[in-house]
């Protein structure tokens, strides 16, 4: 009997530890693909309505409203980690990571380079815009150390 005490003294914290590691990467797993998602969603908005406002290109406030803003959900909803247009352009300002390349060659057929557009999701672990904490159960006290930022990009053939 006092072995199987003493195992267990031994072992708890470490299957203790080893289900916390595995919760905080399943968070930043479920995290990461939300902002893959929303950054592919974005860059097919952007891409696709490119031949309604041409002018897009050059106006990321259009760009954020008619294509970003649909893909935000309220705060406190099940799994809003892209709550705020902010979020689409990264932490240099708004806007700033939705861009076009290769805009000239948009009218010819069959070019090696065809006109894109890259999208920016930025989740920033801060609590800003209502973002859930990460990591949520903050045991080791990260947060007030290491101001954990994640990103997800995605590249959209313009139409």
């Amino acid at each position: 009997m006092a072995e199987a005490a003493a195992l267990m003294a031994l072992f708890f914290p470490l299957i203790m530890a080893i289900l916390y590691v595995v919760m905080e990467a399943s968070q930043v797993y479920v995290i990461s693909e939300a902002l893959n998602q929303s950054a592919r969603q974005a860059a097919r908005n952007v891409a696709t309505m490119y031949h309604t406002y041409p002018g897009i290109a050059n106006n990321n406030a259009q760009a954020l409203a008619l294509c970003c803003k649909p893909i935000t959900k309220p705060v406190g909803t099940v799994g809003a980690y892209v709550t705020d247009v902010s979020q689409f352009g990264g932490v240099s300002g708004a806007g700033s990571n939705i861009t076009f390349t290769n805009m000239a060659n948009m009218d010819l057929k069959g070019t090696t380079t065809p006109p894109t557009v890259t999208v920016t999701c930025t989740y920033i672990s801060n609590g800003t815009t209502g973002l859930p904490q990460f990591p949520k159960w903050d045991v080791l006290k990260l947060s007030k150390v290491v101001n954990f930022k994640m990103m997800g990009t995605a590249v959209y053939q313009v139409e």
